[in-house]
């Protein structure tokens, strides 16, 4: 039973760990720059979205 259970939670960590990988893709479509943000565009699937750095840490 406790190896069922061991198994269960390394296959959600490892599912966890390459969905977060799967998350950190590029994108060169830069439509806009601002001062502390830019604006990106995707056509496949249709994605807009911004970035901008953090001002304080």
């Amino acid at each position: 039973m406790t190896s069922i259970i061991a198994r269960a939670c390394a296959g959600i960590a490892l599912a966890s760990l390459a969905s977060s990988v799967w998350a950190q893709e590029e994108s060169t479509n830069r439509v806009a720059v601002e001062t502390a943000w830019s604006v990106f565009v995707e056509d496949n699937p249709t994605e807009c979205w911004s970035v901008s750095s953090p001002k304080q840490t």
